[in-house]
């Protein structure tokens, strides 16, 4: 387990969702928050452009794992806007007050 504050995720579609996997898939033990502007859990998004709309895809089939982040141990906190990354501090700055890290990753599309 990291002795700081782990690995930080700022993004919430599907990159963020393979950052986290990778991570996991990696064993490592890290505690890693992901930080999402959305209201829920990463989705795949071309599903929203194509198959949603034309009735391809139920709206239910369009989550990535949903219940994968809480048995990876993966924190994700949702409706989360980042508003700056202070290097220097190992810090992100958001509207639900700073996030530490050891290891950052942006992955927000």
């Amino acid at each position: 387990m990291s002795d700081g504050d782990g690995i930080l995720i700022v993004g919430g579609g599907a990159a963020a969702h393979a950052a986290a996997r990778a991570v996991r898939d990696t064993g490592a033990d890290d505690r890693v928050t992901m930080l999402s502007a959305d209201a829920r859990l990463p989705y795949f998004r071309p599903h929203l452009t194509k198959e949603l709309i034309t009735g391809a895809v139920a709206s239910a089939d369009v989550g990535l794992d949903d219940d994968w982040y809480a048995a990876a141990g993966v924190d994700v906190v949702l409706d989360c806007t980042v508003t700056g990354i202070d290097v220097a501090q190992r810090q992100v700055g958001s509207d639900r007050g700073p996030f530490g890290y050891d290891r950052l990753l942006v992955v927000t599309g």
